[in-house]
């Protein structure tokens, strides 16, 4: 009775393991916990899944067509930048646009 629940995050393109504790206790993604710590695992889990619902949120906006003239190259690497900090685009994604922009 020392082990009350477990969280386990699966990486897309991984294979998903489902089971209950005993498979959890030996799957590399999976974090077993306690009793005691039981609020602070169900605020992890409300971050991830808020976080991962506003990047696919972001993925489905559709995108702006500017037709005006090419806005200022420093301004959209800043913009990006912001994007890279709130965590909208990652850092792989940010590098390789802006190397087109500078390009």
């Amino acid at each position: 009775a020392l082990i009350n629940g477990f969280l386990r995050v699966t990486i897309p393109g991984s294979p998903e393991r489902r089971g209950g504790m005993n498979d959890a206790k030996s799957d590399e993604n999976a974090v077993i916990f306690t009793k005691n710590h039981a609020d602070e695992f169900a605020a992890v889990q409300t971050y991830i899944e808020t976080y991962i619902g506003n990047r696919m949120a972001a993925q489905n906006q559709p995108q702006q067509v500017i037709h005006d003239a090419a806005p200022d190259v420093a301004d959209q690497i800043r913009k990006l930048a912001s994007l890279r900090d709130e965590g909208i685009l990652t850092e792989e994604e940010f590098q390789t646009k802006k190397a087109a922009l500078l390009a």
